[in-house]
């Protein structure tokens, strides 16, 4: 038997990631964090002594509005939880975000980019996903509603040179399928779709102007705004790295 143990069970994308591995015959059991996100509760061996194979799917992390204290134990917790399953011989699949790059100032990129490079320090492997789209039970992304709002406000520019990529549920399903792959284990995997909005060109006022408010919002977040690095990482988060 194969056994998926999966946190953030209970979020817009742990939630289809379950559903995705059980349809192709995993077994999938949740694993939650304590209230403070300061541990992950592995189950024991006696417990997993059925299994002949068994893999952690890291997808959770702390809801906005992150505190620093939060972010801090979040990092902590996962790191135990990537070098304990790599002392248990458990394969580690860390679910990241192709907003985590360089160019991207959010504490959600800085956090999701320091986790990869501990998730493949310990032999893992990190899925770099779009922004999730065609979810159900209300947890799309409304983002043709938020451009609508953006341009209301004239501030369409905002969202107007960033290319935003997108992952539809299909790609969830296709990771669920690749997990049978032996390759599959180690190093990055990037899942995108042909969905995006795409980038154009900017006036200098337009681009000045959004060099202030970026700067303004990367200020916010720093003192620990989550509304601002919120918008951080769909203004400046999902367009193809540098």
């Amino acid at each position: 038997m194969r056994l998926i143990l999966l946190t953030g069970m209970r979020g817009r994308v742990g939630f289809e990631l379950s559903k995705a591995f059980e349809a192709i015959g995993f077994e999938v059991r949740p694993m939650n964090h304590n209230l403070n996100y300061s541990k992950y509760q592995l189950p024991s061996c006696s417990e997993l002594s059925q299994y002949e194979n068994v893999i952690v799917v890291h997808s959770g992390q702390p809801n906005a509005p992150r505190k620093r204290a939060d972010r801090i134990r979040y990092i902590s917790a996962t790191r135990d939880l990537i070098e304990e399953s790599h002392i248990n011989s458990f394969r580690f699949i860390f679910v990241s975000s192709l907003s985590a790059h360089e160019s991207n100032r959010s504490n959600y990129s800085r956090d999701k980019q320091c986790l990869e490079e501990l998730t493949i320090a310990n032999s893992g492997s990190v899925v770099k996903l779009g922004i999730v789209s065609g979810l159900k039970n209300g947890h799309d992304l409304k983002i043709e509603k938020m451009q609508k709002m953006f341009t209301f406000f004239r501030l369409s520019f905002l969202l107007s040179s960033s290319t935003i990529y997108f992952t539809n549920l299909n790609s969830l399903k296709n990771i669920a399928l690749d997990l049978n792959r032996l390759d599959f284990y180690e190093g990055y995997r990037v899942y995108v779709d042909t969905e995006f909005h795409p980038a154009t060109e900017l006036s200098v006022f337009e681009l000045s102007l959004k060099r202030l408010i970026v700067n303004a919002l990367s200020l916010l977040s720093k003192v620990g705004s989550g509304k601002a690095d919120v918008l951080l990482s769909l203004m400046d988060g999902m367009r193809k790295p540098n």
